[in-house]
Order: structure tokens, then sequence, then C-alpha cells
């Protein structure tokens, strides 16, 4: 093109042949620049790119055209022709003509081209044989009357942009625009009346929305089509729709795997395919009707049994591969452009990614599963043998495990089958132990009877649902050892000894204490507990053989995870090493001291609910409990004589009260489980008994609606500091310190509980708290913030009591140090003073000065020499402290955990003896780099350390 400029500027004969020369070799490159030109818009996937590249080449494509012709006029036009120079030097001398020349721009061809179609023109004889070629070419090229509607509307819309956004045009600027677009429109038979319809504006809107790959198919068959008055919204919806289809039939798993693999080895610098935009609304469509985007089914995502089943690495690879968005798991759109408000719904994180791909899934909870026993100890588990039978008469001898963890009960599918029980289908959530996420189950319910065996006996109905697997076969029963007098005489319900056996039937708890009578026959801690059902006596717990080998014990246990077995060791080493965190005011803080009121003798708080939720009528479970409580009482006459002078003393201290069952009030009603906690090293309560505010009924508790409210405690390492600062140390404990604050009348109706004396046999009573329970998530929070209260708003009568309840005390343990015996007397005397005026007495003093028992007028001190202080000894005597025994004598065998477990259990916030966890620490981390698993036995070399 560079040479055939030059040549354009030389004109003689002598470069005739240069000429053509160029021509053959420009049209050569022309053809190879337009396969080019192909390639790059096939792969260009930006729409703003790809407009500016059509465009560049058009304008390009404008340059070769116009040297074309010039070339062809050139050799077609030379002097040889044309008349002879004679005449043209007798002629007169005629102003010089320059012929218009056309821009590119598709606007302008129609008023570039009515010149040459006037008639002057038109008289004129061409001697080019290519101009009618070069001529429809330009008409093919700009003249095409759906191009250049498309460019005027589009010139308009972007008039109206640029007019709205810079406003630098007036209002008769704008009009004649607006005017000049319309005229040129009505030039070519489209006018804005009657011939411009909505259909051609549509066509133009939507071409622009299309993806690259289709829209430059698009434009095929626009160009190629032989009428193309007839393209309309059908064209194109068509096109789309076999579009869509194609992708349907390439994204099936088969097709893609195939060739995937084709494709990457034919192109391996292409990034992504040409259907990718259209593949993606076509799953996005699917997505809407409930299809999984993963795997086939018409579940979604969330609920795919396949997805759930798999590990969370897993879960990410495959989202990434599937392009799912990581916050809502909908295919489209990334994390970044997700609209959805949802957050992760595990606890404590809210952040924004799915709880399916919550990273942190078992951190602070309770590692649930099947745990291998390496104490070499056999566990008998509730199994007894029965009858089953079903509604045809067919009866057979099974093997049922009673389950007091789940929810319902189970039937193993073929022996349902088998008994050709028939029911009703349902689908149901089946959650596991430690696991934030369920699978859904299609599975049957179906209606059979259980019976003893051997003996006449009530049967008893029952509904389960089926599933193809219920858990691993049970271990063998060793034979009944003849020291187990407890046992001799019993009917038993399974038999001793009895080999390996599958479960047929697992009993929840919806059926649990309708074959359990309550009644118990306990022997040594280390013998198996009886325990009566209607198939004869049940046995549990230890069996005391012993194996070689590792045995795996069937039970699902409750154990501390690793990862909290490892927060617990690192935040004991953190301790005083970390700033303490600012308190933020929160709105549980917020109410708290708009609700807390005084009376002058003590302080009255409201329970912080979460919301206005109702709670269930749990009479029934608080009801259960108590008679399984009676019935553990029955058999310890002296703890049932402790638990029953504590009731009283709740009663005529006027901690509870009682109230009618069925009394008329409104708000929360909720009955509170209860049972003994034996404290033997207790000076004072050797039997407390504890309020159980975690219990669950229909999946719910009263914890669950409670707020825990806002950390208040002060550091224990800066308490213990401060205590070990002086030279005389004091100790003291606020008596029942939660049973010394009120509880607001609204809020004691959620509190209830029954209890009933023994041998009344009548109806239990119902009693309520008027002061705050021990057992309630936001107990601590509520007496921690009611005693810091106080303290404020006496802190200037009692400046130095205020000072050592706010800073050395932890819950109800106060400890402070003083320089001198008088500093002591007048420190404790004040503080216990100024708890007195809230309602709090100091009790169980102790000091290392042994004329402290003078100073205190309000409490006697104990007189022990030893005292447990924080978690710690503390020696009075000797005026040391000292940490609590740990045995560090592992089992035969060693495990990973077993370690982590050993060296968690050391409670020594002021790192006394660091120096010799330091070797256990590193053998821990040995652990770590050589891959050790959790349970897998140590060897000789790592045992042996």
């Amino acid at each position: 093109m560079t040479k055939l400029e030059a040549l354009k500027r030389t004109r003689n004969d002598g470069k005739q042949f240069e000429v053509c020369a160029a021509l053959t070799q420009m049209e050569a490159y022309w053809a190879k620049l337009q396969e080019v030109q192909g390639a790059i818009e096939s792969y260009v996937e930006d729409e703003g790119a790809l407009e500016k590249e059509v465009e560049n080449a058009m304008a390009f494509e404008t340059t070769v055209v116009d040297l074309r012709a010039k070339g062809q006029r050139y050799l077609h036009g030379s002097p040889k022709t044309t008349a002879t120079p004679e005449l043209s030097a007798a002629g007169p001398n005629l102003p010089k003509w320059n012929l218009p020349k056309f821009s590119g721009d598709v606007l302008e061809f129609n008023s570039f081209w009515d010149q040459f179609e006037a008639e002057a023109v038109d008289g004129f004889h061409v001697t080019n044989a290519n101009y009618p070629v070069v001529v429809e070419t330009l008409r093919e090229r700009f003249g095409r009357e759906s191009l250049v509607v498309e460019s005027h509307i589009l010139s308009l819309l972007k008039l109206t942009k640029e007019e709205e956004a810079h406003g630098s045009s007036t209002l008769r600027e704008l009009f004649d625009k607006m005017n000049r677009h319309v005229r040129a429109l009505e030039a070519i038979r489209k006018s804005v009346e009657n011939k411009l319809t909505a259909e051609n504006i549509l066509l133009v809107l939507f071409k622009q929305l299309l993806p690259p790959a289709v829209r430059k198919k698009w434009e095929q068959k626009t160009l190629t089509a032989v009428d193309r008055e007839n393209i309309t919204l059908k064209t194109l919806f068509d096109l789309l729709r076999t579009e869509v289809d194609i992708e349907e039939c390439t994204k099936h798993p088969a097709f893609v795997s195939k060739t995937r693999t084709q494709r990457t080895q034919k192109n391996s610098n292409m990034k992504r395919n040409d259907g990718q935009y259209s593949a993606v609304a076509l799953q996005a469509s699917r997505n809407r009707n409930g299809s999984c985007l993963v795997y086939s089914g018409t579940h979604t995502v969330h609920t795919c049994p396949t997805f759930l089943s798999m590990s969370l690495t897993r879960r990410l690879q495959v989202s990434r591969k599937n392009r799912l968005c990581f916050v809502c798991l909908e295919l489209g759109h990334l994390a970044s452009a997700c609209k959805s408000q949802d957050r992760c719904s595990i606890k404590d994180c809210h952040k924004s990614h799915h709880r399916l791909l919550h990273g942190e899934a078992d951190c602070s909870r309770a590692q649930v599963g099947l745990l291998r026993n390496h104490r070499m100890e056999k566990v008998f588990l509730q199994t007894a043998r029965a009858r089953i039978s079903g509604g045809n008469g067919s009866s057979l001898v099974i093997t049922c495990l009673f389950d007091a963890r789940a929810q319902c009960s189970f039937i193993w599918t073929a022996l349902a089958d088998d008994l050709g029980l028939r029911g009703t289908t349902e689908r149901v959530a089946i959650h596991t132990f430690g696991s934030h996420v369920c699978r859904m189950e299609k599975t049957r319910r179906v209606r059979f009877s259980l019976q003893p065996l051997g003996r006449q006996g009530t049967r008893q109905w029952m509904e389960a649902l089926c599933l193809p697997h219920l858990c691993q076969p049970l271990e063998a029963n060793p034979p009944i050892s003849s020291s187990w007098s407890h046992l001799q005489d019993l009917t038993l319900a399974d038999q001793f000894p009895r080999g390996k056996t599958i479960v047929d039937v697992l009993i929840g708890l919806d059926y649990y204490h309708a074959f359990m009578s309550g009644f118990t026959k306990n022997g040594s801690p280390k013998e198996p507990v009886a325990v009566q059902s209607s198939f004869g006596w049940i046995l549990s717990g230890p069996a005391g053989s012993q194996e070689k080998g590792v045995q795996n014990v069937f039970q699902v246990t409750l154990s501390d995870s690793a990862d909290e077995l490892l927060k617990r060791i690192w935040s004991l080493d953190a301790i005083g090493l970390r700033d303490e965190e600012v308190e933020k005011p929160s709105q549980v803080m917020k109410r708290f001291q708009d609700s807390v009121s005084f009376d002058g003798q003590r302080y009255t708080v409201r329970l912080p609910w979460k919301s206005e939720g109702r709670l269930p009528n749990n009479y029934r479970l608080a009801l259960r409990r108590l008679e399984l409580l009676e019935n553990r009482l029955t058999k310890d006459a002296r703890l049932a004589r402790l638990y029953a002078d504590g009731m009283r003393s709740y009663v005529d201290n006027g901690f509870v009260e009682r109230v009618e069952q069925y009394a008329a009030t409104s708000g929360r009603h909720w009955y509170l489980p209860h049972h003994p906690v034996i404290k033997n090293e207790s000076s004072t309560t050797k039997c407390r008994i504890v309020f159980d505010g975690s219990a669950l009924y229909q999946g719910v508790s009263l914890n669950q609606f409670l707020e825990i409210g806002p950390p208040l405690q002060r550091d224990l390492v800066g308490i213990l500091l401060r205590f070990r600062r002086f030279r005389y140390g004091i100790h003291g404990d606020i008596e029942k310190m939660f049973l010394q604050i009120a509880l607001h009348e609204d809020d004691r109706d959620a509190v209830r509980f029954l209890w009933r004396e023994k041998g009344a046999g009548t109806e239990p009573t119902v009693f309520r708290f008027t002061r705050l329970c021990f057992g309630l998530s936001c107990s601590p929070f509520l007496a921690i913030a009611v005693t810091q209260l106080h303290a404020q708003r006496n802190s200037e009568k009692y400046k130095q009591g205020a000072s050592e309840v706010l800073k050395n005390m932890y819950v109800d343990d106060l400890v402070m140090s003083c320089s001198s015996k008088e500093e002591a007397a007048r420190a404790s005397s004040e503080t216990a003073e100024l708890l007195l005026r809230g309602g709090f007495k100091l009790t169980k003093w102790v000091s290392n000065m042994k004329e402290f028992n003078s100073c205190i007028h309000n409490s006697a001190p104990t007189g022990r020499e030893t005292v447990k202080t924080l978690g710690l000894q503390w020696y009075t005597s000797t005026d040391q402290l000292a940490l609590n025994h740990v045995s560090w004598k592992l089992e035969s065998i060693a495990t990973k955990r077993i370690v982590l477990k050993t060296l968690s259990e050391v409670f020594d916030p002021l790192g006394l003896i660091a120096p010799f966890l330091v070797e256990a620490k590193m053998l821990l981390q040995l652990m770590w780099k050589m891959g050790k698993d959790w349970d897998e036995p140590l060897t000789q070399p790592l045992f042996g350390k």
C-alpha cells in the first residue's frame, strides 16, 4: 500500500507494470489479512474492544478499496486512451474539479452517493472495467439499509447520553442533530411515523447485548440472507434458541470430558470457548428451575447429596471449577458481584461466603464420632433381642440398639422389605453430630411392633424411618463375669456371650422411654449397669474384659476437638501477653443498664432475651427428667437427703416460690430440669443443685433464647500478679452470688422447675425462681455486671473497696494483697461492707496473715491452710502457689491426640512450669512435622520421649 501511494504521486508510463504488480501483491495480502481479522474478532471477549477492532478494520478496508480503485483507474486511464494533446492544448482553461471523497462514515454514504446518481454524472462514459465491481462493493459495505438504520439509532442514543453527561450544546444544536437523523431515516423510506417499527429499534438494542461469538454468527446470518427485509426478531430468537440447545448438549458430562481434552490439545493457548457466555445464561436459567448446577438431578447444589458428602477442600474445588458464586452457590456471577444479602450462618462468622464453604466448621465445637478406644476396655452398648412383627402377620427375631442421642427411630430397609412393611414416603433432613450441614434423604415411614422373646409381653407399636445402612456391625459380647453379683438371676435382653451382629432397628428418643422403666442396678464403678426394659434387663457401660490389639468401640462419644485443645494451649501461652480488648458498648449492655434496679437491699435484673420468639411447653420433658432423678435418689440415701435439704433451703431463703401449675400468667414459660453435682472438696456445699438451661425440647433450649452478654471479666494473669505483689494476701468468696440478685417478675415463669418430696406420690409441685438462676448462659454476665455497677456507684464512699472489686474480682472470687496488716484490715473490711450494701456477703476468708481473724467482722474465716484460688492451690502457711496434679503416665499405646489432651490439662496461667512443658510441646511439634495422624499409635522412638 505504501508502494501504491508513492506510485500514485509519480504518474508516468514506465510505472504501469509496477502498479499492476503492487495491486496483485496487495490482493494476496488482503486475503490473508481478512483471515487474521476473523480470528481476532472470534477471541476478543470485551465488547468495547471488539467494537473498536471492527471500526478499525472497516476504516482500513476503506483505504484498501480506495487504493484498489485508484490503481485500476491509473492502469485503464493512461494518456494512450485519452484525447490528443493538441485538443487539450487548444481547449479552454477550465477550473479544476475535485471529486468528492467518502470518509467511511456510514451516515455520510447516502449523501456522498447521491452526487453520482445525478443526471449529469450518468452521461459520463466509464472506461474502467472494474468500476461496477467497486460500486457494488461500496454499496454492499456502506449502503445496506439495515446498517444505516442501526447507525442512526445508535447515534441518537449516543447523542442523548452525551448531552446528559456534558450539557455543552444548546437546545438549538440538540434539535438540529435530532432533526438531521430523523430526516436521514425518512430519506431511506424509514419514516418514524410508519416505517420505523419497534422491531427495528429492538433489533439494534438486542444486537448490542449479544456475546461476541453469538454476534458474529448473527452478522454472518444477516449478510448471507437472500431476503434481508425478512430479518426480524423471530430470526434473532431462532438463532439464540439454536445456540442454547447446542450449549445444553455440549454441557453433558460425557461430551464435556471428551471435547475438553481435545480442545486443550488442539488449542493450548485458548482460555475460553466460544459458547461460554451463552452457557452461563443457560445454566443460570436451569438453576432457577431448581436443578443441580454440579451434578444431574432436580435438587439444588445446597441439598446435593454428592456435594454435601465432599470435604471442604473438594467443595471449593468443585465450586471454582463450575464457576459458582462463593456467596450463593449460583452461576452467572462472581462473589464480588453477588447481590445476595445472605452471609455465613455459622456462629460468630457472618462473612461473605456460603455456610457450606466455611473453613472453620469444627472450631469451638465438640468433636463427635467413632473414636478408637486404646484403653483396651470393651463397653456394653444398650442392645436387646426382640421379635418384630409386620402388618401381614410375619415376624422375625432382630437386634435393637437404643440410642439416646437420636431424635427419631430407624429400621434397616432390607428388613422392612422382608416384612412387607409399607408406608408413606417423605423427605427428611438428617443432621450428623458435629456438622453444620445436613443431607436430604428420601425415605419411607413404616409401622411395626416389637415384643420380648420367650415370654408373654406387651406388644409395643412404633414407627420408624427406613435407611439402607444404620451403623457398623456391633462387636461381640463377652460372657457375664461371675463377680458381677448385681447381675445374677436377672433376665437379660441380649445374649452373653454373643458374636458380631448387625443392628436391625435403632430406637431413638421418640420411643426410648416407652421401653425403659428407669430402674437400674449398679455395681462397682468398673462394672456394667443394668437398666430394666420391656425386653428384659439391658446392660451398658464397662464390660471389664480386655483383648489383644486395638479395639474399635462403636459409640458416639463427646470429646474436645483437636482444634479446641490447641486453642486452649495457645491461649494459655498468650495470657498476659495480649492487650485487653477495649470494652465496646453493646445493645445487651445498654438494655441491662436501662432495666436494672436497686431497692436499697438488692438488685433486680431482667433476662437478656434475643427476640420475641415463643418457647414450647416442655412440661413433659421436665417431668420425665424428675422421674429419672427420683430413681437415682432412691438408690443413694445420703444424696437424696442432701438434695432435699438443698431444695428446702431454696424455699426457706426465698430463692424460689411456689406457683400453681396452671396459673393464668402471660409471657414465656419454661421448666428447667435439674440434677446434683457432688463437690467433695467443697468446705460448705457438698451437693450443688444445677439447673439445666441447655436442655433441648423440640430442638430448642432456654439458653438459645438468651444473650450471653459481652465479656466483662478482668485478665486472670493481672489479678494473680497483683495478688502476689505485696506481703499479705487475702482471699474471699461471695456467698451464693447469683442467688443474691433478684429476678424481675415478668421473667420468673421462664425459670420454673418441678419438685416433690420423697414418698409424696402426688403430682409434682411447680416452683419458679425469684433470684438469678445458676445454669443460665447469661447468669455470669448479669452477676459480674451487677457487682461492677454497684462498685462504680459507690466508688466515692468506698474508694479502695470499689477499686478491689473492679480490678481484683474474678466472678465471685476476690483476691488482693496489702503491704501492711493495717491496710489489709482496712481493705478487707471496706470491701466486705461495700458488697454487703448491695446484698452480697463475703465469706470463706483466707489469708497468710495469722492475725487476720480479728480483722473480719462480717464473716468468719475458714481457718484452712490450703485453699483453691483461681484454679491454683494456695498454701497460706508457706504463702506458696501450686498447680493441680496432672498424671503424665501415658497408656501402653499413645497417640498425638492423647499427648495433646494431656498437655492441655495443665493449667499454668503464670507459666511457672513452662520450662518443663517445652519438651512436651517440642514433641508435639515433631509429630506434626512427621505427619502423624491423630489416632496413629506412636512408634518406640517417639513413645520413649
